[in-house]
């Protein structure tokens, strides 16, 4: 995968995010110029969009005949398509992929396909009813199906559960040569939940400290201090959990429910290969009021907002995008996950129909060459990191 350092005048950066989820886009492509603009001044280049059949390659009466997928890429923005397929069934979308590549290929883009979404969930199965052996399943499934859309000129995304506690690469020997090839690319999905950024190797993780006071809830929840749903723990909670749950040594391929639980991933690629491959995140990041953890306050959109810019701006994580969940649900047509979205009702009463992270990534200008946030040079670093790291990331030979 060779990605353009620039499409349509646009500088690609490894800024991205989850676009609504729906398969049916003639909702939003109303109001087209306002979400391209605001992809746009977040200098944002990839874009994950769900697609039933040809809804992303056909022409659409709303936006002059142009394809969605036509539509972002005139505008910088590289889109990430997701089939919605039942992984019970052969893929279905070979001839739709063939006209996603002729589309991609004419702005000198790649052309991206995830080949399903999270094989655990079992909305991903018929009748939604997940195979006691879905692991081993989808393995064989992407193993017949991803050299067929490598054939068609696309790169075919091996979808994440979000991280999976088994080695997939033993399951699929045969498409090695994708992965070596860099056609075939680890399509992740990277939540932190409450869990900061450099969960575990923070001193609440290591060493459970420190313990907090109520001002620090105060300051940390400002005006959801009082809300139900968002500051459920008392103080005392929060700081007997952090004083008894203290792990020393403990590393995210051990405990992966975090951000960096990549890194697991990354143990599994220096085994088999030596070295990283083509990774995305193309679900993860940080939702307001989300919950695994009872020694960490929950997000709110505020916190969501810094550690969203920290992640593309900061973070040595080897991906060429970081598609957080999710741009927006109801204002794009689709429904649910009304707390979760970047754009929405939600809170509007305090923050506007556009939530803080809109705002923080609007402002802070995506870092240039040499600044960690070009996906070439995030690629290439993350290999150069590997030998160093191999005793913080336990992915020792």
């Amino acid at each position: 995968m060779e990605i353009p350092k620039a499409v349509s005048g646009r500088r690609v950066t490894n800024r991205g995010v989850h676009g609504p989820p729906t398969g049916y886009h003639g909702f939003w492509l109303e109001r087209w110029q306002y979400w391209i603009e605001l992809l746009v001044d977040m200098e944002m280049s990839w874009l994950v969009v769900l697609a039933d059949g040809d809804s992303v390659t056909r022409a659409m009466p709303e936006i002059g005949g142009r394809s969605v997928v036509q539509l972002l890429l005139e505008h910088g923005v590289i889109p990430i398509v997701r089939y919605q397929v039942k992984l019970n069934y052969p893929f279905p979308n070979l001839e739709d992929v063939e006209v996603l590549v002729a589309q991609c290929a004419a702005f000198g883009a790649p052309a991206l396909v995830c080949m399903g979404n999270e094989p655990a969930d079992k909305r991903e199965w018929k009748n939604e009813q997940r195979p006691r052996d879905w692991f081993e399943r989808y393995c064989a499934w992407f193993s017949r199906h991803a050299p067929e859309v490598a054939r068609a000129g696309a790169y075919p995304g091996f979808a994440d559960a979000p991280v999976y506690g088994r080695d997939p690469w033993p399951l699929m020997s045969e498409t090695w040569g994708l992965w070596e090839d860099e056609i075939a690319w680890w399509a992740g999905h990277y939540y932190g939940l409450n869990r900061p950024p450099d969960y575990p190797y923070d001193s609440v993780q290591q060493a459970g400290q420190p313990l907090l006071s109520e001002q620090d809830l105060v300051e940390w929840f400002g005006p959801h201090y009082e809300e139900p749903g968002m500051n459920e723990l008392s103080v005392a909670a929060i700081n007997t959990s952090r004083e008894a749950g203290a792990w020393p040594g403990l590393t995210a391929s051990q405990d992966a429910t975090c951000f960096r639980g990549y890194e697991r991933v990354l143990g599994w690629m220096k085994q088999h290969f030596g070295r990283v491959l083509a990774m995305g995140m193309t679900e993860g990041g940080w939702t307001p009021g989300a919950f695994c953890d009872p020694r960490y306050p929950k997000a709110t959109p505020v916190q969501v907002a810094e550690w969203t810019r920290w992640m593309c701006e900061e973070s040595e994580a080897p991906m060429f995008a970081f598609c957080s969940w999710l741009l927006a649900s109801g204002d794009m047509g689709a429904s649910g996950w009304p707390f979760d979205v970047w754009v929405g009702w939600c809170w509007d009463w305090i923050y506007g129909r556009e939530k803080p992270v809109v705002g923080l990534l609007r402002e802070t200008p995506a870092g240039g060459e040499g600044e960690g946030t070009s996906p070439l040079r995030a690629l290439g670093a993350a290999r150069g990191l590997m030998a160093e790291a191999a005793g913080i990331l336990d992915i020792r030979d």
